[in-house]
């Protein structure tokens, strides 16, 4: 009734009124939408920003409580007590997107700390893990080349668990940073170093997340001089053809021979000589993989 014509002046003055609220309203709204749309878009240009990768936040949840000593975040990520380790990582990935550095013995204990949340099969206390993991490769990239190690493991098996698909892009989210912050020839070597560890025995899904993780760094990352011939490339590469024989499952059959063929295109010279000391069954599979794609290649098709 308010919003229909009526010839009674009073209500005319109080719809008159209610209409210039309701556009001052929106405006104000309006303003509001703006000013979020350029913060966001600064807070994605800003490159060290986690919205830009995993989701994680600038500012604490309302729920979270604020810690400022570094030390104090330290025991609260620690702790036995699930809401303090949330307060505590919520607080320590805030503060290295703020920019703000761990010295060595800081870094030493929360790499320790990430070391058993990884472990963690809680997917909140996981996410937030990856949320701070993400923001400490960010900005301490070059103190953490003696851990990628161990962070590719842990990845890795994770992506051989069963996973929501939201969790899963998270983790390769994390994957592309370490591809943009860490030498190559270093992820080259950590990745050669894990297909080989006597001490893991993968499944077909964590087999596939290596061989795929491979694949992408020597196609997209690598070049010729971060493919280097040195223990243990060699028994890597056989490992990764026999996983082109792998009788269950087609996805890893396919994603290492396209690993092999990225491979042998990254460096041509080094791979002839890792093919050429290759027990005789492998060589041969290997060899056949390249030729055919090279046929295919030269008669126009796509490899």
């Amino acid at each position: 009734d308010a919003l229909s014509p009526t010839d009674d002046p009073d209500i005319a003055r109080l719809t008159l009124g209610a209409r210039k609220i309701s556009r001052e309203e929106s405006d104000d709204n309006s303003e509001a939408s703006s000013q979020c749309s350029d913060r966001s878009f600064d807070s994605y240009r800003r490159g060290n920003d986690s919205f830009s990768w995993n989701g994680s936040r600038n500012r604490l949840d309302s729920s979270a409580k604020y810690l400022e000593d570094i030390e104090t975040i330290i025991q609260y990520c620690a702790s036995m007590h699930w809401s303090e380790r949330k307060d505590g990582l919520m607080n320590l990935t805030q503060y290295l997107s703020e920019g703000k550095l761990l010295n060595s013995q800081q870094l030493s204990c929360v790499l320790d700390i990430f070391r058993k949340m990884f472990m963690d099969s809680h997917v909140k206390v996981y996410s937030l893990v990856l949320d701070t993991v993400n923001e400490l490769i960010i900005s301490q990239s070059t103190d953490l080349h003696d851990w990628l190690f161990i962070l590719l493991t842990r990845l890795f098996n994770k992506l051989g668990t069963e996973l929501l698909g939201s969790m899963n892009g998270k983790i390769w989210k994390t994957l592309a940073l370490i591809y943009e912050y860490f030498p190559t020839n270093l992820q080259m070597q950590c990745v050669f170093k894990i297909l080989t560890d006597p001490t893991q025995i993968p499944n077909v899904k964590t087999k596939h997340a290596i061989v795929k993780f491979l694949t992408t760094l020597a196609k997209t990352y690598c070049s010729a001089e971060s493919f280097v011939i040195s223990p243990p490339a060699d028994k890597a590469i056989v490992k990764v053809v026999q996983y082109t024989t792998d009788p269950k499952s087609l996805e890893l059959r396919n994603q290492s021979k396209q690993c092999i063929l990225e491979l042998y295109n990254c460096n041509t010279a080094n791979m002839t000589l890792i093919l050429a000391n290759m027990p005789k069954q492998y060589q041969d599979i290997a060899k056949n993989m390249i030729q055919q794609a090279l046929r295919k290649s030269t008669s126009g098709k796509s490899i």
